[in-house]
């Protein structure tokens, strides 16, 4: 059985106990260790705002905990914060490259482009489409993401390159045309 924590009046933090280890959480310390074993608490104990809290409070101290971003991303996903929850996923793919498909690159492109992030959506795109060079709707959201924001040579360029990965595709050569249209 997991026991619940119990307040320290002397700390914003609780007395955290688990497996009849005991650990007094002073906020002077701040020190990171403390912060993820809160927060882990927090998570096993589906307290999902405070596990956000306290591990945000653990990335100022080091930005590159991957098992952080983790709980993080799951933590906002059941308070249905999906933009926190999609900016969270971004650093964790940043750090963590390797098993992410082109897929989930694409699906996190197109989260970040609804909540206004173009940049870090361009980039979900291109390691998409380094993933999966004929990727056919990650070079169509690319080059539609790129003409949005006023860079219509770039849009030209993916449009481009995704035509020759992809000559039988009629979408793509649509969207060069217009990009080439739109040119003179």
């Amino acid at each position: 059985m997991t026991s619940m924590p119990i307040p320290c009046p002397c700390s914003p933090f609780p007395l955290l106990t688990m497996n009849n280890e005991v650990i007094i959480l002073e906020h002077p310390s701040e020190s990171l260790e403390e912060y993820i074993k809160l927060g882990n608490l927090y998570i096993q104990q589906q307290e999902w705002q405070k596990a956000i809290d306290v591990y945000d409070r653990a990335l100022k101290i080091n930005s590159e905990l991957v098992e952080v971003y983790r709980n993080l991303v799951i933590a906002c996903q059941k308070l249905e914060k999906k933009q926190l929850s999609a900016e969270y996923q971004y650093q964790l793919f940043k750090l963590e490259p390797e098993p992410i498909s082109a897929e989930e690159y694409y699906s996190l492109g197109n989260e970040l482009w609804f909540f206004n992030r173009p940049g870090k959506a361009a980039d979900c795109y291109r390691q998409a489409i380094a993933l999966s060079p004929h990727f056919i709707e990650a070079h169509s959201q690319l080059g539609k993401l790129l003409t949005q924001v006023g860079q219509q040579d770039k849009a030209l360029h993916v449009y481009q390159n995704g035509v020759e990965r992809n000559p039988e595709n009629f979408s793509l050569h649509f969207l060069l045309a217009e990009a080439l249209a739109s040119q003179n």
